[in-house]
């Protein structure tokens, strides 16, 4: 959770575009190419809503089910 206050700058309860540039640039990640972000905040934003909330959040930065606590099926490293 702390990870995504650290991010919802306002304290909205969700992560908008431009904070979530925001906090990726505050701490220091290197983007390579331009639009990665962006492409990377679209792909996390699974409802096509705009912003990431908690469950958006954490399932893509973490690869955790917030609603049940367990890492996503594709997260888990079994064999394929």
């Amino acid at each position: 959770m702390r990870s995504f206050k650290y991010f919802d700058l306002d304290n909205s309860g969700a992560v908008s575009k431009d904070e979530w540039m925001k906090a990726i640039e505050k701490i220091g990640v290197i983007v390579p190419e331009e639009g990665m972000l962006d492409a990377l905040f679209r792909f996390y934003d699974t409802d096509k809503s705009g912003e990431l909330d908690y469950s958006e959040f954490s399932a893509g930065i973490f690869g955790v089910d917030s609603a049940v606590g367990r890492k996503s099926p594709d997260k888990q490293g079994g064999n394929s």
